[in-house]
């Protein structure tokens, strides 16, 4: 929905037809099909995408679908949530451009909820919340700068800048 607000084109794959459904309701691109698949990804002209989107179910399923641009469409850059860090470095290795942990923002969303609870000021939420958010990609930086990984939020190899945005004109989700 993001890029489509923007209106910049993308396309979305998904292999549950509801969610196909729901997205076509909505008017989006969305297609019934494995993001996995060459053929696939053929289909919906990842050969012109700027880069894909990976946020799939199963860690298996997330390193297919990146393995298989990689192979197939060495160009596109490609980002990727991860269930964690370990599995965020697996993810590298088949060639992500940049990985997301799935555990950090929904971790900071319940955090926030429970300060609110704790009749918190909302600007001492914000506050707190974003201050570790900054810590932690930080932390993430310096994984990055060490390690030579992109692990997190776009960091790239060996650098603790963070990259410049890319148009998209493909986005491969589930």
């Amino acid at each position: 929905q993001l890029l489509g607000e923007r209106l910049i084109p993308f396309v979305a794959l998904d292999v549950r037809s509801d969610r196909v459904a729901k997205g076509r309701d909505m008017e989006m691109p969305v297609y019934f099909g494995d993001s996995g698949s060459s053929a696939v990804l053929h289909s919906v002209g990842a050969s012109k995408a700027a880069c894909a989107v990976v946020v799939l179910d199963t860690p298996g399923a997330n390193y297919r679908c990146v393995w298989a641009i990689k192979k197939h469409y060495p160009n596109v850059k490609i980002y990727v949530r991860a269930r964690d860090v370990s599995h965020g470095l697996n993810l590298e290795k088949a060639g992500a451009s940049a990985v997301v942990p799935e555990t950090l923002e929904p971790s900071l969303q319940l955090a926030a909820a429970v300060l609110q609870e704790m009749q918190l000021p909302p600007e001492d939420v914000t506050s707190a919340i974003d201050e570790y958010r900054r810590k932690h990609i930080a932390e993430l930086s310096e994984l990055a700068y060490v390690s030579g990984s992109s692990l997190g939020y776009g960091y790239g190899k060996n650098s603790s800048k963070q990259s410049e945005p890319v148009e998209t004109t493909s986005v491969e989700v589930e």
